[in-house]
Formats: C-alpha cells, structure tokens, sequence
C-alpha cells in the first residue's frame, strides 16, 4: 500500500513537470502523454491495493466469530487446532449455541386433525424423561408445508409440524428430548360431562316403541335410526335416556342436554352396554358415577 502511494505521488510530480514543460515547447507532445498515462496507471494502481487491503482486513475480521445471542454450547463439531471451510454458497457449522431459557416442543399432527389447532391454543407436554410429570405450553407455530410419509404407498402419512413454546422450562431440559403433546383445541367451563365408558347407542325406534307401550300409543315408524345413549338409574332399574353430546377429551363426553346434574349413570364394558344392558333391567350400584 505504502509502495502504490508512494508510485502515485512520483508519477504526479513527473506529470506536472511534464506539463511544465510542454507549456514552454521543451518536450514533445508524445512525452507529455506518456507522464499522463503513467499517473492514470499509477492511481489505478493506488485504487487496487486499497480494495485488496479492504478484502484482506474483510477476511481477517471473518476469522473471529461472534454469537449473535448469549447461550450454551449443546452442539460442538469443530475442535481447537481443526479446520473450518466457510464458502458462499456452502456452510461449515463449528459450533451450535441455544438458549436453553426458552425451549419449544416440535410435533407432527395429522393433516385430519391440525385444522383444528390454531395459535395460541394451551398444550400439554409431557417428556419421557420426566415420567408422571405435566408442562403447559402454548401453540406458538403451525406450519404450512406438509411432511409426507411413505409417499405413493398405502402408509402414506401426511402431517403438519406444530411448535409448542413451553412455560417455566425445567433447567434440566435438553434439546432433543422426546415428548408426547396434547393440544387443547376447545374448552367449555362449567359444562355437564359424563365418562366415555358411560355412553353406547340403541335404535330409536325401540325407544320409542318402549315409551309407546307405557302411553298406550301405536307405532307407525319403520326406519332404523341410531341414536346415543346414556343408561341411568331410577328406582334400582336401568333407565335408557338419548343424550346430546358436545366436545370429548380421553375420558369425558360434555353433556348438551338429556341429563342433569346428579343423575346416577351405568358405566361398564362395551359389550355389557351396547348388547347385554336393556331398558328396565334391574341393576344394583357398586361405584357411584354421577353426571357433573
């Protein structure tokens, strides 16, 4: 850099005497035009070394790397003394830094399902290594390209990725944990609810032949019509009444009408209900269940 400086400032002086010169009649204009192109050359020549010196210190700044957050080191790939290639259009990761304070749960729901999710929906998450253990978290992130599965066989599985941001994380979570996330699409508070096991189905029609019979009133209906069902108790007997169901979770039906609070219901094995168990059976009570 020094040297190109220095070519400058020699060939702008040999310019002006030539100037000088040439102004008297004493050198030809041939030799004027040479100082003129020797100090064109000399400048370009000052302009090169100035952008190589830039390039030079660019890539000396691009040997020290900066984080650009504060963070724990989970992932290390290159040790002291290795060598790292960086290039434009390919990277050579050294080192992975998280922060550990705000940790997020990646899951796949199905293409059926994740329609109903939608963001700020409350989760529940619960990681294999924190056994009997629940963390609430909120739906921070659906995305909107799909992962497929098996692709063009009968197994093709299509779902969507969904992010989870976690509240209060625990200091020994660890990025890659397994968990397992139930998302709270829907919530209804002060609601009626029965247990699953507590509802079946019978045909409409034997229901309201059975309350025909007790009114005296014929029949004209034909068609078969399934209808849901709870068996509740009155008077030691089982006593059949349609119910209209809203939202579910794993163990619960809400209740939109057909019961009322209190009322005792015969819950029981799926054969038990859906064959065995007849309107105005006698039954005896072992656990009580109530609608609440």
């Amino acid at each position: 850099m020094l040297a190109a400086k220095a070519n400058e400032k020699k060939a702008k002086s040999e310019l002006v005497r030539a100037e000088g010169l040439s102004q008297k009649k004493l050198i030809s204009n041939a030799e004027l035009e040479s100082a003129e192109a020797g100090y064109e050359s000399a400048v370009s020549g000052r302009r090169q070394a100035e952008a190589s010196l830039k390039e030079t210190r660019d890539a000396l700044h691009k040997t020290k790397l900066y984080a650009s957050m504060d963070g724990v080191v989970t992932r290390l790939n290159k040790e002291a003394g290795e060598m790292a290639i960086g290039a434009q259009f390919q990277e050579d990761v050294i080192m992975v830094i998280s922060d550990l304070s705000v940790m997020e749960a990646v899951v796949e729901i199905d293409e059926n399902d994740v329609i109903n999710v939608s963001l700020g929906d409350s989760a529940i998450v619960e990681l294999d290594a924190f056994a009997d253990t629940t963390f609430k978290g909120v739906v921070s992130e659906i995305a909107n390209s799909a992962v497929t599965k098996g692709r063009g066989t009968q197994e093709q599985v299509t779902s969507f990725e969904v992010t989870i941001i976690l509240d209060h994380p625990d200091k020994r979570f660890r990025p890659g944990m397994s968990t397992t996330v139930d998302i709270l699409t829907k919530r209804l508070d002060q609601t009626l609810k029965i247990p699953i096991q507590a509802v079946t189905v019978r045909d409409k029609k034997e229901l309201e032949i059975k309350s025909k019979k007790k009114k005296q009133i014929p029949d004209t209906k034909s068609e078969k019509e399934m209808v849901e069902i709870v068996f509740t108790i009155k008077d030691g007997r089982a006593l059949a009444k349609p119910v209209k169901l809203g939202i579910s979770d794993d163990t619960h039906y809400a209740v939109k009408n057909g019961l009322r609070e209190g009322d005792m219901v015969i819950t029981g094995p799926f054969k038990l209900l859906n064959k065995n168990l007849k309107n105005d059976d006698l039954v005896s009570i072992k656990d009580q269940k109530r609608a609440k």
